[in-house]
């Protein structure tokens, strides 16, 4: 359940194309080996997306988020019979080195990002 927005519906939908911006220009850097550009995606997908405690997501606010559909990139772990399971999420692996430690998305070879969404109409979330 969406909460009551605490903002005018007008200024939601500046936040949502401003957020939508952010994640194409994101998208944008890491294609073009910005690795440490999934620290901004995933921070920005936060905003759009994340519902809980006192937060209400950007998109939920909208009252559009009820009406996509997302993928999950967990997997369930193989335990023994009976073991209770949890969900894996591996969205983001890290890898380090001696110098730093890298953050990387858990895409397979894949390293092309393209937002995941277009919740646009006539050019302007409505």
């Amino acid at each position: 359940m969406a909460k009551t927005p605490s903002r005018p519906r007008e200024e939601l939908i500046e936040l949502y194309e401003r957020q939508m911006k952010a994640l194409e220009a994101s998208c944008v850097a890491y294609d073009a080996g910005e690795e440490w550009e999934a620290e901004r995606l995933a921070t920005t997908v936060f905003n759009l997306v994340h519902d809980g405690g006192s937060i209400a997501s950007l998109l939920s606010q909208l009252e559009l988020k009820d009406s996509l559909k997302f993928v999950s990139s967990g997997r369930m772990p193989q335990l023994p019979f009976g073991a209770p399971t949890v969900a894996s999420p591996v969205l983001l692996l890290m890898r380090s080195t001696k110098r730093e430690p890298t953050i990387y998305p858990s895409l397979g070879m894949v390293h092309r990002c393209t937002p995941p969404f277009r919740s646009r109409i006539g050019g302007r979330v409505s």
